[in-house]
């Protein structure tokens, strides 16, 4: 969706900052520009991240006690 949404916009938005911003302008979204947007855009780069996080810690930590069986002390674990 954001794809599609700043598509022919590139050479105007280099930063996050300017994605966010970008959103209250109505030349770039449409109608839909408003701040309440931006908010989403942020929680969901956000939420994204979050995401991609615990997938990465999850996956190390089942390959590693359950494939490899190397079980580390949980002081060393934190």
């Amino acid at each position: 969706v954001g794809a599609a949404l700043f598509f022919g916009h590139g050479s105007d938005l280099e930063a996050f900052g300017d994605l966010f911003n970008a959103l209250n302008n109505k030349e770039i979204v449409g109608a839909i520009a408003s701040p309440v947007l931006s908010m989403l855009f942020a929680v969901a780069l956000l939420a994204s991240g979050q995401n991609s996080t615990i997938t990465g810690t999850l996956t190390g930590q089942i390959i590693m006690e359950g494939y490899t069986h190397w079980h580390l002390p949980m002081w060393l674990q934190r």
